[in-house]
């Protein structure tokens, strides 16, 4: 069974939401194969292993992609 979760923007649990590399890998626009692969070579964005089962908090992933922002030149 699939679970769908909705968080509104402005919510107390948006930004500690807890991603599985599914939903994390929709953040970021990659497979959670690429997430995978990274966790297996220490790079990409902080998770947490508990047991077998691995998450992300949403503010980690958003701040991996903001440190990754490139400037165009004018």
């Amino acid at each position: 069974m699939s679970r769908k979760r909705f968080f509104p923007v402005g919510s107390p649990h948006t930004i500690d939401a807890s991603l599985r590399p599914s939903e994390a890998g929709a953040v970021l626009g990659l497979s959670p194969k690429t997430l995978a692969n990274w966790r297996s070579q220490g790079t990409g964005p902080a998770y947490a292993r508990v047991g077998d089962r691995i998450t992300y908090r949403l503010s980690d992933l958003l701040a991996y992609r903001s440190a990754r922002m490139v400037r165009g030149e004018r």
